[in-house]
């Protein structure tokens, strides 16, 4: 949310950019649902590792930012990081939780995931605005990549949680 909450702004800031480029993020954002998909049904079968995969890819997206030259550039590396949390986004809220089906705790999984998803994107707005105001617009990209890194790390810390869950519904 924060990539979708910043990205007019910052792109239309640039000077030689349009609403076009700014269009990018939401066309992107499909893909990313699609490559989301196609991830964890094909190449990865693995809900955390996929999500992992996402964020890492994301995360690129993010360092690179400071580096975009023009509001295309900008606009096209937004909206390729946004795309991979909206892929990300389905994979966290509806098949995460199905890993603790065993021990009837989905729909608490399910609220737990939900509820922090919607407080992260609460806190998007805020923080970024104190980052980006006090520190500029390339500070907030990378605080957006170590997010996304810290996320990544997350799914691979608590998979030992999932997999004991798992383990005591057999």
């Amino acid at each position: 949310d924060g990539i979708v909450f910043w990205a007019p702004k910052t792109i239309l800031a640039s000077g030689d950019s349009g609403m076009m480029d700014v269009l990018l993020i939401p066309i992107l954002n499909t893909f990313g649902i699609i490559l989301g998909y196609l991830l964890n049904r094909g190449a990865v079968r693995n809900v955390r590792v996929c999500i992992s995969v996402m964020m890492v890819a994301a995360a690129a997206m993010a360092f690179l930012m400071p580096a975009a030259g023009t509001g295309f550039q900008l606009g096209l590396l937004m909206g390729c990081g946004c795309a991979m949390f909206y892929g990300a986004n389905p994979l966290l809220t509806q098949l995460l939780p199905m890993e603790y089906e065993g021990i009837g705790a989905v729909g608490l999984a399910a609220g737990l995931t939900d509820g922090a998803i919607y407080a992260g994107s609460a806190l998007t707005g805020v923080v970024g605005g104190l980052v980006s105001q006090g520190n500029g617009s390339a500070v907030l990209y990378l605080t957006w990549g170590v997010c996304a890194l810290l996320s990544a790390a997350a799914m691979f810390v608590t998979r030992s949680a999932s997999a004991n869950a798992r383990e005591r519904s057999h």
